[in-house]
């Protein structure tokens, strides 16, 4: 599976984790969160870095609540929420009028409905060395929104994981934004087919912009490739949203200024996460690991992983040599309807790769999607083609029949 930005070579579990809650503290020195009416937010006409083939990036003036002005960049995620906010269909609308180099019209617009709104905003910032301005905002929510952030689910999460030595860390990624943890444990493994050996695990993520909830589900790795998939089967895990209390007009603290008092109640709240959304996190993330490593319970799953190695589940309309044909495999086009578009560069990859593994059943389709993985650039497109291989894994016999049954394309006349 594809390794991290934290390295796991040569480390214990807990040396790992304690490497990953050092760099989350470093991260978080430069975040800074406020909350403020939106109207405080005015966005300047000319945009940062456009060029002919970059729309470039919205840059604002805000109106601090301690009535200070600063400059600030918004990035890609923040400024499509900020469209998003303003109004229903604005994300298409400012990027075509990006695209058409009128950028009098974007700030005439978001400033029109910024400055009618009676509505609180928060805004998710870090600070910078830039000379062009001061912050860059990486997200633009409500003043609703809980930030869960990655040095508090560590915190939390992390005495928990270690009563768990069974556990073995594979592969350990902190991005500016994002988290991944994947765990797995030789304690619990069995063979879907014979020789093809998986062992049961635990798979963490969270999101600080909002892009994704906070996440703790099933983790399944196989020994003999070396591929990683999360789970889809029904199992208890954690799928939480970033809502929680509304919070008034202010700098917000963060999490490392108020370590030692983040454990008590009032601390929570001064944070703005409620204590029983914590206590509810630890509880959930023992339940979620409990089950993972529950014997039984794999077993089960193990029996229908098997099932999806049976032939009768194989597909049998695939090139075995033009790879970029992607008409050449119908499945793929049954794949892309059922979970979304992909790369080209993916689809061909994965169509080689079944063809070349020799194992054209339901499971060899999985793997040739989780085998992807491993050669993929970003971690994110990484973690997301293996939740794709657990997703294949898990369909049922009416769904998977549509793959097997789909036809080539007749080409146009």
């Amino acid at each position: 599976m594809k390794q991290g930005s934290i390295s796991t070579m040569h480390r214990s579990t807990y040396e790992a984790i304690s490497a990953m809650c050092e760099k989350a503290r470093e991260y978080s020195l430069s975040k800074v969160d406020v909350v403020l009416p939106a109207k405080s937010v005015n966005i300047l006409e000319q945009p940062i870095g456009w060029s002919a083939v970059h729309p470039g990036y919205r840059q604002a003036e805000v109106r601090m609540p301690d009535g200070g002005d600063v400059k600030v960049k918004f990035d890609k995620i923040a400024q499509d929420q900020l469209a998003s906010f303003c109004a229903p269909g604005a994300v298409a609308y400012l990027r075509h009028c990006a695209e058409e180099g009128r950028f009098d019209l974007i700030a005439d617009n978001l400033n029109a409905w910024l400055s009618h709104s009676p509505k609180l905003r928060m805004l998710r910032m870090t600070k910078t060395d830039h000379s062009g301005y001061d912050y860059v905002v990486r997200s633009f929510h409500s003043e609703q929104y809980a930030r869960i952030d990655n040095e508090l689910v560590l915190d939390y999460a992390r005495p928990v994981l270690e009563n768990y030595p069974a556990l073995e860390v594979k592969s350990l990624n902190l991005g500016d934004n994002d988290m991944s943890m994947k765990f797995t444990t030789p304690r619990v493994r069995g063979e879907v087919t014979v020789g093809d050996i998986v062992e049961s695990g635990i798979y963490a993520r969270n999101n600080e912009v909002g892009k994704a909830p906070l996440e703790f589900s099933q983790y399944l790795g196989r020994l003999v490739c070396l591929n990683g998939m999360v789970s889809a089967f029904p199992l208890e895990r954690i799928h939480r949203r970033h809502k929680g209390r509304k919070l008034g007009i202010g700098i917000l603290p963060q999490f490392h200024e108020l370590y030692g008092h983040t454990r008590t109640e009032d601390g929570l709240a001064a944070y703005g996460i409620e204590s029983e959304m914590i206590q509810g996190l630890r509880l959930q993330l023992k339940r979620a690991i409990n089950s993972a490593l529950d014997s039984d319970v794999f077993r089960s799953q193990l029996e229908k992983l098997s099932k999806s190695a049976r032939q009768e589940t194989a597909l049998s309309r695939f090139s075995r040599a033009d790879f970029k044909d992607h008409n050449a495999f119908p499945a793929l086009r049954v794949l892309e309807k059922d979970f979304g578009a992909l790369a080209d560069y993916v689809k061909t990859e994965i169509h080689q790769n079944f063809a070349a593994d020799g194992d054209h059943t339901k499971w060899g389709f999985a793997n040739a999607i989780t085998k992807v993985a491993n050669e993929a650039k970003a971690y994110s497109t990484a973690t997301e083609l293996e939740s794709l291989g657990g997703k294949v894994v898990a369909l049922n016999d009416y769904r998977w029949k549509a793959y097997q049954e789909a036809e080539y394309m007749a080409e146009a006349a």
